[in-house]
């Protein structure tokens, strides 16, 4: 470089070093930044793979030493979803103290699983309303433990929901009358801080190297959703936002602004509980994965909900005692009202929707226990629901089966797809012979990886009719009539069921697009790590072109993704 481009380079860093903008990649500067570093800038998710290093091929563990705008030193750690995988989805109801239920499946799942993988480790999207807030905060954000999670959890409702004494008595009836309101914010504003501080739910850096998109809905007076998400997105088609009230910026206000249900506690700049539109976030959290990964379907959205009592749904609203007086036209309109609320019915009119391939992605958390309907501020009935939760997560066979199918799902998608050359055409026998290797997300953890391999010891994997060992690694070649053709590789299970791996089924063109650039194989090839296919399947033969690949034998054309 010359002197004048190194004055260039140094007046850019310097700019950049000084530019308190986080709304675009410091290195694309027309894409969001997902990945934030120590210095205040952050990168794309794509610019993030580009610009980090890698010790080993096949792993998604990236490491920045330094940021690329400012050059200000960061050793920053980050895990990243590979472009070519599957975004994977977990929802969570509104219902107040009942979130315990959601809390607990989530763990009974998780701990048939001997991984020490964490809850949050399973997912890539995590979207809350009201007391799902918190939890997708507490996973996403500060990555907790599902025991702390619980415990936590626990914590708070006893202190936001406290028991009515002869002491709280007139403060409780005076607030009544004149704020139309049950309890004080204080107490959960206070539980937020300590549990969230004044952290930013855009732009928030930690050292933890996971990096999870957090969604949190609220509605604001005239009914219009508002989501404040952990990420900055383009204008997202589908959901209009709200425009004329104040944004939370903290972590801590989005999740007091979702929980801010009617006559429970006061609006927030302007927002209240997001159980008014979405009290099931599902159709919510698949419009924002089909914006983030261009349509590409996801490889699961599991949806946890609050529990059912007995035949009656769980609706998200003000427990009514129903008197033989109140006429009949106020209980129809109190029953539409519950109906807006129930998110066991939301949700199955969202599944109603969808294809038949989409409903099998999508997964439903829900046990019915067997107890009288627990109001929403009853922070006593949280042992007794517990216990209750794991019972039916253990005995309810429908559960079992529910359990077994995305347990499936969450392994499965632990592995994915790479293209490691570019497909030649074999003009005898009329097909493309694609090179592709099969990869774990946690390649470079060697306890995470022995524990898969011993739990999949009986398990397969299915690539095109072939069967293989679960042992990754694992580099393949696949004969198939066209690039359009979808490519389906399945892990078979001991007892004979099987789900797709991350990111498929996808065609072979689509999956060259999404993955990583020609730059990011020659990076892994210089770590020097032996393949088993030979330097010539990084080449291609060309002519004269044919539905846009070259077919000609007489000349050899370097690949470029």
């Amino acid at each position: 470089m010359t002197n004048w481009d190194l004055q260039i380079t140094e007046h850019v860093r310097t700019l950049w070093a000084h530019l308190p903008e986080r709304s675009l990649c410091c290195a694309c500067v027309w894409d969001r930044p997902l990945v934030f570093l120590r210095c205040g800038h952050g990168l794309c998710e794509r610019d993030a793979w580009k610009h980090s290093f890698r010790r080993h091929p096949f792993e998604c563990v990236s490491f920045f030493q330094r940021c690329p705008a400012c050059d200000a030193i960061v050793n920053r750690q980050v895990r990243l979803r590979p472009p070519q995988a599957g975004l994977r989805i977990a929802c969570f109801d509104g219902g107040g103290t009942l979130g315990i239920v959601s809390l607990v499946s989530l763990d009974s799942l998780v701990r048939e699983l001997p991984l020490k993988l964490q809850a949050h480790h399973y997912f890539d999207l995590i979207v809350g309303t009201s007391t799902g807030s918190i939890i997708a905060a507490a996973l996403g954000i500060r990555k907790w433990p599902l025991k702390r999670c619980i415990k936590e959890f626990s914590k708070t409702a006893r202190q936001v929901f406290y028991r009515l004494t002869f002491m709280t008595i007139a403060p409780r009836a005076l607030r009544r009358i004149w704020k139309g309101i049950k309890y004080s914010e204080e107490p959960l504003y206070a539980a937020l801080q300590r549990g969230f501080g004044s952290a930013p739910l855009y732009g928030y850096c930690d050292e933890s190297p996971d990096v999870l998109r957090v969604v949190i809905t609220a509605t604001d007076f005239s009914g219009r959703l508002w989501l404040s998400r952990s990420y900055s997105p383009a204008k997202l088609t589908g959901v209009e936002q709200a425009s004329s009230v104040s944004p939370p910026e903290s972590v801590r206000e989005s999740i007091a602004a979702s929980c801010a249900a009617p006559s429970y506690f006061l609006p927030l700049r302007g927002l209240q509980d997001g159980g008014f539109v979405a009290n099931n976030p599902s159709a919510v959290a698949r419009i924002e994965a089909n914006r983030l990964s261009r349509g590409q379907m996801p490889d699961y959205a599991a949806s946890f909900g609050t529990g059912r009592f007995g035949q009656s749904n769980n609706a998200h609203t003000v427990r009514i005692s129903w008197q033989s007086l109140v006429p009949r036209w106020l209980r129809r309109v109190a029953k539409c009202v519950s109906r807006t609320f129930d998110a066991e019915l939301l949700y199955d009119r969202f599944v109603s929707q969808l294809s038949d391939l989409e409903m099998e992605r999508h997964h439903r958390i829900n046990p019915t226990l067997p107890c009288p309907v627990v109001a929403l501020d009853d922070a006593s009935a949280i042992p007794r629901l517990k216990r209750m939760t794991r019972e039916r997560m253990a005995q309810d066979p429908t559960q079992v089966s529910r359990g077994k199918r995305l347990r499936l799902s969450l392994v499965s998608s632990l592995f994915y797809p790479i293209i490691t050359s570019r497909p030649i055409f074999d003009d005898k026998a009329g097909v493309y012979h694609v090179t592709l290797a099969v990869v774990s997300r946690w390649e470079d953890d060697v306890l995470v990886s022995m524990q898969l391999q011993e739990y999949l010891r009986d398990a397969c994997f299915w690539i095109h009719g072939w069967q293989y060992k679960t042992i990754t690694p694992l580099q393949v070649t696949v004969m198939l009539s066209s690039l359009e053709e979808a490519l389906n590789i399945e892990l078979q299970v001991g007892d004979g069921r099987r789900s797709q791996i991350s990111g498929l089924p996808l065609s072979v063109n689509c999956l060259i697009n999404h993955q990583l650039s020609s730059s990011d194989l020659r990076q892994w090839k210089s770590t020097g790590l032996k393949r088993p296919y030979s330097e010539q399947d990084y080449w291609h033969v060309s002519k004269q072109p044919r539905n846009g690949i070259d077919h000609s034998p007489r000349k050899l054309v370097p690949v470029e993704f």
